[in-house]
């Protein structure tokens, strides 16, 4: 080999070196997404939905079972019934992991999005059934397994461990040298472990193993979102009670986005939101005080009819939050009185669940919301997209 080609060998191989220097396991892709409350790859989200681990699509903006096999029973020992259990479920972009759990027991299960290809990654136990969720940084799937210190006391001081499991499989590892409650929930980046603890929220530096503890602003959380590079603290900011005939409790929520040393407050008057890519939809909560009272109509209550008061806490309207800018784009509807749950953005709709209020019925309508450009939105059911995949 000459001079020559021995210069170009080492600037190549300097190169490539450098090239997996700055290359991270940890990573989502960029069309893939992961929330507290659902995960969404592409144009369909993901969720627990009254029991029943569903997918959500423009085309199916009421939600499809992921069990598709039109001979199956349904009954306890089928793999739809344990999906169905799911209480959280996220995604690497390319596979489903869920968290089931029943008799103090935890399952946690990779699948396909179509259902299909079924793996049991670990179970591990949980302190009285406790529920928290599992998250991935797209190598590792994160959990807090619970114990006792006595293993034969129930009721007694529990603890938790941070636990972690490949996404690929093998043995689950206790991965950090720290006990946590068993409530705690585990997160992570290219950079840092994020721990949320009985409302203390600790910053663990992969590398350097230097800890960062601050209190959370809300009083409850739902937990982290780890998006765009940036961290955000989604939870509840307020609980506001009102009585009329019955009385209600209702939650404001709020979103914070950690600085490196503190949160600060992004969105305060939250009552539903969903992400989107660079921002987030929600509807605005009205102050307390201006809480209407739309009207009252008898119901069943699982005892008898008694009087339920339907009550307005929102604004009527449906603001888009750009996170990097702080710019909000607000959208109003054909009536305030009507109702929007936003769970998820998709091809430029936002689908939701609505109900209007102003017909006193519990009854929710699940449809795509189109933003127009003259600030109003226009309501659309099933849509067929020629690029969405056919469900």
């Amino acid at each position: 080999m000459n001079e020559e080609m021995k210069k170009l060998f080492f600037i190549t191989l300097a190169a490539l070196l450098l090239l997996c220097s700055c290359s991270s396991p940890y990573t989502i892709p960029e069309n893939a997404l992961n929330t507290p409350a659902y995960c969404q790859i592409d144009n369909v989200i993901y969720m627990d939905w009254a029991a029943n681990l569903k997918r959500f699509s423009n085309s199916t903006p009421e939600g499809m079972s992921l069990c598709f096999d039109p001979l199956c029973s349904h009954a306890k020992e089928d793999f739809c019934a344990e999906i169905s259990g799911a209480c959280s479920v996220v995604t690497d972009g390319e596979r489903l992991y869920l968290k089931t759990s029943s008799y103090g027991t935890a399952t946690i299960t990779a699948i396909n999005t179509d259902g299909s290809g079924r793996e049991t990654l670990c179970e591990f136990s949980m302190c009285n059934g406790l529920v928290t969720n599992i998250s991935t940084d797209g190598k590792y799937v994160y959990f807090v397994e619970g114990l006792y210190r006595n293993p034969s006391d129930t009721e007694g001081d529990s603890y938790g461990v941070p636990m972690r499991i490949s996404c690929k499989g093998g043995d689950a590892e206790a991965f950090l040298d720290m006990e946590v409650s068993a409530y705690a929930e585990i997160y992570a980046d290219a950079d840092n472990y994020y721990i949320t603890d009985n409302g203390m929220f600790s910053v663990i530096h992969r590398k350097s193993g230097e800890r960062t503890d601050v209190p959370m602003p809300p009083p409850e959380t739902y937990g982290l979102i780890l998006h765009d590079e940036n961290v955000y603290l989604y939870g509840i900011a307020a609980y506001h009670e009102y009585q009329i005939n019955s009385r209600f409790n209702f939650a404001r929520k709020g979103l914070w986005k950690w600085n490196g040393t503190a949160f600060e407050t992004v969105i305060s008057d939250i009552d539903q939101l969903a992400l989107d890519v660079g921002g987030v939809w929600y509807t605005p909560m009205l102050p307390i005080e201006e809480f209407v009272l739309v009207g009252s109509k008898e119901s069943y209550d699982g005892k008898g009819q008694s009087l339920y008061d339907f009550i307005r806490t929102w604004t009527g309207e449906l603001v888009y939050h750009d996170l990097a800018t702080g710019e909000k784009n607000v959208y109003r509807t054909d009536s305030e009185n009507l109702k929007i749950e936003p769970y998820g953005a998709a091809n430029g709709y936002i689908i939701a669940a609505v109900n209007d209020y102003s017909k006193l019925s519990f009854t929710y309508d699940y449809v795509n919301l189109k933003p127009e450009a003259d600030g109003t939105v226009t309501v659309h059911e099933a849509i067929k997209i020629e690029s969405e995949e056919t469900t």
